[in-house]
């Protein structure tokens, strides 16, 4: 069994999004972070907005500049 990524905290500050948690693992694994504006598209059609591989610690965080007229999604995808 293997945890998955788990988010401590996520938000806007200014027009900054940002994501940080724990649980990815070593520094062997890494991240995606995914958007889009419509949920319903298969993630195959988000766009990767960040990767990188988690902290020693299996921490990770992500700053995004958004647009407050447009409503995004976010997915964080682990990577093997």
């Amino acid at each position: 069994y293997k945890p998955r990524p788990s988010i401590q905290e996520f938000g806007l500050d200014g027009n900054q999004f940002f994501l940080t948690g724990t649980n990815g693992g070593n520094t062997s694994a890494s991240y995606i972070v995914l958007t889009s504006t419509d949920a319903s598209l298969p993630l195959a059609n988000w766009t990767p907005v960040a990767t990188n591989a988690f902290d020693g610690n299996g921490n990770f965080a992500f700053t995004n500049a958004v647009n407050p007229n447009e409503p995004q999604r976010y997915y964080l995808l682990k990577t093997p």
